[in-house]
C-alpha cells in the first residue's frame, strides 16, 4: 500500500505519523502554559502594573494588552490578550520570581481583581 513505513514487522500509515507529531505540536504550548498558570499561583509574586496600550489583532477581534511593571528595579513590558482592561488601567499582575516575564492577570489565576488587603 501507498504511504506506509515498515518498522520491523509493523506497518505505520504515513498520516498516523503526522496526526501524532501535529498533537504533540499543540500539547505542548498549552501544557507549559499549563504548568506556568500552576507556578504562579502556589508562587507567583504580586506586582502593580500599568495598560500602556490596547489593540485589535488578527482576524477574530483578539485584543492584545501591552503592560508595563517593575520588579526588582528593572522595567518590564510583556503581551497579554483578551483582558478586560482599557489603556490606562492599573492592574495587579502574578509574576515568577526567577522569570518575571511570565505574567498573568490576579483576576485570571484568582477570578477576582486584586489580593485581599
Amino acid at each position: 500500500m501507498k504511504h506506509q513505513l515498515i518498522i520491523g514487522s509493523f506497518r505505520i500509515h504515513v498520516w498516523y505519523i503526522f496526526i501524532l507529531i501535529a498533537a504533540i505540536a499543540f500539547m505542548i504550548p498549552a501544557t507549559i502554559r499549563t504548568i506556568e498558570n500552576y507556578r504562579l499561583e502556589k508562587h507567583g509574586r504580586v506586582v502593580r502594573a500599568f495598560v500602556v496600550n490596547t489593540k485589535t489583532v488578527g482576524g477574530k477581534g483578539t485584543v492584545q494588552l501591552k503592560f508595563r511593571y517593575k520588579v526588582a528595579g528593572v522595567e518590564y513590558v510583556e503581551f497579554l490578550n483578551n483582558e478586560p482592561y482599557n489603556a490606562g488601567d492599573s492592574v495587579y499582575l502574578l509574576y515568577l520570581e526567577n522569570s518575571p516575564e511570565v505574567i498573568r492577570t490576579y483576576r485570571f489565576i484568582y477570578g477576582i481583581d486584586s489580593p485581599s488587603k
